[in-house]
């Protein structure tokens, strides 16, 4: 159950079922290694057999050298389950995603060059998503800045994911960093200005139509 209040912000209550079980013998190794980019969940942290299954699966990705990608998923992950995020990332991530709280929890300041700087220590390409302001991309000591689409919030809960998903798809279409975040969203806009987090095909379309614009 997700209760969503006024402020579009959400509070999960989450039986995790059949998922809390989740083991190493749902990864499918011939599929990550013919995959562009294995991307992890941080809610997996959460799960012992789950947090075997993701390191193991990035260790297939790193085998066979596929990109490894990692998204902190929720403030309470990096709360309470840090070193599990830590295993995940291993010695350095090719894409990590994190919107600015998380960012801040995780690096213990609200200063955003320091956290900049803390977080391109983490990953070659890392994502920060600032809900109205947008996002920025961190390529070392480059940054992209990429402006937000003006939308009313009225549930914010599948944003990160949308938008993870949305400029992974972008980068593996030929997309630029910056083509791909301003993709990423428009995605999560659309999705932030609805209750429920699934987009129809036409939804997805108009957002594929204006990728270049």
């Amino acid at each position: 159950m997700v209760l969503v209040t006024p402020d579009a912000e959400r509070s999960m209550c989450t039986f995790l079922g059949a998922t809390s079980e989740l083991d190493a013998s749902a990864l499918h190794p011939q599929d990550i290694a013919k995959s562009r980019i294995y991307y992890m969940g941080g809610y997996l942290a959460a799960s012992p057999t789950g947090l075997a299954a993701a390191v193991q699966g990035r260790q297939i990705a790193i085998t066979h050298k596929v990109a490894t990608a990692l998204t902190l998923s929720d403030v309470s992950m990096i709360n309470f389950c840090r070193a599990g995020l830590e295993a995940m990332m291993g010695d350095g991530l090719d894409y990590l995603f994190a919107n600015e709280e998380e960012a801040q929890t995780w690096c213990g300041t609200t200063d955003l060059d320091a956290i900049i700087m803390q977080l391109s220590k983490l990953a070659t390409t890392v994502c920060l998503t600032r809900g109205p302001k947008g996002s920025i991309v961190i390529q070392g000591a480059q940054r992209t800045e990429v402006p937000a689409v003006p939308t009313k919030a009225v549930d914010t809960n599948g944003a990160g994911d949308m938008f993870a998903g949305a400029f992974l798809y972008g980068i593996t279409h030929g997309q630029s960093v910056a083509q791909a975040a301003a993709l990423a969203n428009r995605a999560a806009s659309a999705v932030v200005s609805q209750h429920g987090n699934r987009l129809t095909a036409e939804q997805l379309q108009g957002i594929l139509q204006g990728s270049d614009t």
